[in-house]
């Protein structure tokens, strides 16, 4: 059932599904079906399976393509086993639950919407401006509340007993395990305390890493690893945390380890050296719908650029391959009103695979 107090919106959980078996599904009210849909649940032969994602990050309703296809039939077009939105999501000034809530029924109204994600598994994170203020922290004034209005929308898998506040959370899909970075409710930027993911959530991610069986590993953050901004991964703020991590997945050997990340408005893709010789290939993807920056990126404020583009209306796509295939990963930068854009293929050497 779902309840006024919380927006509308309820969480049915189905027990009892099998592996690999196509399902079918209605949403009923009272005695009239209002919406039927279809989906396939994961199992043990999506290991050998050709897995795509797509995703995108930054939607503001004033922004969106005014005729044609909105960005997200263009992304249903492409028959995805995972969305993933990046943050950004809806937009707000001060992240109060009054203008998240608004935000995500405006999203939910946009033409496409239900199609992509009613059939396929969708997860989300957020950034600064679906949590709060612009490069908001976890110390600003309606940080509760933004997390009650991320938890009514967005039924992220369920965490793991003891773990600290936020959304942080793992999901595996084949040979594919998705690391769901929060890099604001317990963000600190700057002082003594800085910090983008807090203590906690840093051993949680290192533990998981280094016990985890996925041929790919795929860390989902909010803000980009390259850029210096005092918000993200390079900054002077946070740089230091970000070394910590790359000297552990060199110290581990932590293979198969790639980043995806929205927050900027632009296209990019950067490509970050590890300590051991390998790269941190991080796939920035933004905007699904807002102002873009059209200017190249310059090295002041980004490290490792390999491509670059500025457009609005834009979403991204990976390919991950099972083993013994000559080809690791495909990004693949899309537009809504275009098409394919640019194309960067990995092969498993350069994951360390």
């Amino acid at each position: 059932m779902t309840k006024k107090i919380s927006d509308g919106t309820g969480i049915g959980r189905l027990a009892g599904l099998r592996a690999d078996t196509p399902y079918t599904y209605r949403v009923r009210d009272g005695n009239q079906v209002t919406f039927e849909g279809s989906f396939e649940t994961p199992g043990p032969s999506w290991k050998a399976r050709q897995l795509r994602l797509v995703l995108g990050s930054c939607w503001h309703p004033r922004h969106r393509v005014k005729s044609g296809p909105s960005v997200f039939e263009r992304m249903a077009q492409r028959d995805s086993d995972v969305v993933l939105f990046l943050g950004d999501f809806p937009y707000t000034k001060t992240g109060s639950l009054t203008e998240i809530r608004d935000g995500h029924q405006a999203i939910r109204s946009v033409p496409g919407f239900r199609s992509l994600t009613s059939a396929t598994p969708t997860l989300a994170i957020w950034d600064d401006h679906d949590f709060g203020p612009n490069d908001a922290d976890g110390t600003h004034s309606h940080a509760a509340e933004a997390l009650r209005g991320f938890q009514e929308h967005w039924p992220n898998p369920a965490r793991m007993p003891g773990a600290g506040e936020g959304i942080y959370a793992t999901y595996t899909i084949g040979d594919v395990e998705m690391f769901l970075l929060d890099g604001r409710y317990s963000a600190r930027h700057g002082g003594p305390q800085s910090t983008l993911l807090g203590e906690a959530q840093n051993q949680w991610l290192r533990e998981r890493l280094k016990r985890s069986d996925a041929r790919y590993k795929l860390l989902v953050s909010g803000t980009p690893f390259a850029r210096r901004k005092k918000d993200a991964w390079a900054s002077r703020n946070h740089r230091a945390e970000r070394d910590r991590l790359f000297a552990f997945l060199a110290k581990e050997k932590v293979t198969g380890v790639l980043a995806v990340s929205g927050d900027i408005h632009r296209t990019d893709i950067y490509r970050l050296p590890l300590p051991d010789g390998r790269g941190l290939y991080n796939f920035v993807s933004s905007p699904l719908g807002q102002r873009h920056r059209p200017s190249l990126p310059s090295e002041r404020f980004n490290e490792g650029v390999l491509y670059s583009h500025g457009e609005p209306n834009m979403f991204g796509e990976m390919e991950f391959f099972p083993a013994g295939r000559d080809t690791a990963v495909v990004m693949r930068v899309c537009s809504a009103s275009s098409g394919l854009i640019h194309e960067c293929v990995l092969k498993p050497a350069e994951l360390g695979l």
